[in-house]
């Protein structure tokens, strides 16, 4: 039997992850109402707008409604959650929803340190080396100065040619990834990946000294759907063709 993958997350690292979640992908109108209800608590009246573009909230049955968007809505339930303090059983609930794995409380580092306990479903996991998040998607802000520094220890001055450095005050303060080393300019596509046209698939150059943005995605089964990764989704339907 294959061991599920799981994250621990203490209370304030939970916040965070769920903050990062509803800002980062478009609005999530079924999971933005259903969290409604959990943060905001059952006094809370709620409803739909008949044009489906927010909620109605109104505290107690003589409050005053107000609408908020579905666009206005995670910052509105982050701001919430940043002042409000959580049951862990409620806390693991809400990372349920927004992971949309099992999540549970626990505890690590022999029991000294609570939290929540959240599946990635990652152990279901395989690159199809499709090179979809490598051409399409937005990482070029995501370079550490750990990264960087690697490189540096390597002497990959091939990579780091490719970098873009903003200093302050003479320290590195934040990175670009790929530079064209002609232009100056963001590369329009990813300058170490090459296509294998025997084989239809994608091969990355720098593979085994990528960025810490290449090594982690995509991070769970809800960030892989969310961001165009058909890695899981094929690999469930060959298992049920095995299965059936």
């Amino acid at each position: 039997m294959i061991e599920k993958h799981t994250i621990f997350l203490n209370y304030a690292e939970a916040l965070k992850a769920i903050q990062n979640d509803l800002e980062q992908y478009p609005p999530q109108p079924l999971l933005l109402r259903h969290l409604a209800q959990l943060i905001l608590g059952e006094k809370v009246l709620i409803s739909e707008d008949k044009h489906r573009t927010g909620l109605w909230i109104a505290v107690g049955e003589k409050g005053k409604c107000r609408l908020i968007t579905y666009v206005q809505m995670p910052e509105h339930l982050c701001s919430v959650l940043s002042n409000k303090q959580l049951s862990y059983d409620v806390l693991a609930k809400i990372c349920g929803c927004v992971f949309q794995e099992s999540a549970y409380t626990g505890s690590q580092f022999f029991g000294k340190e609570k939290g929540i306990w959240v599946e990635t479903g990652m152990e279901d996991f395989k690159c199809l080396q499709c090179g979809q998040c490598c051409r399409f998607l937005d990482y070029h802000k995501e370079l550490t100065h750990e990264d960087y520094l690697f490189w540096q220890s390597l002497g990959r001055t091939d990579i780091m040619k490719r970098v873009g450095v903003l200093k302050r005050a003479g320290e590195n303060v934040a990175y670009r990834i790929w530079i064209d080393p002609v232009t100056g300019r963001i590369s329009e596509g990813c300058p170490w990946l090459i296509r294998d046209s025997v084989n239809n698939r994608y091969i990355c150059r720098i593979h085994d000294v990528r960025p810490g943005i290449c090594r982690q995605y995509p991070g769970s089964r809800k960030h892989a759907g969310m961001t165009g990764c058909n890695a899981f989704n094929l690999r469930s339907i060959r298992t049920s063709k095995k299965t059936a």
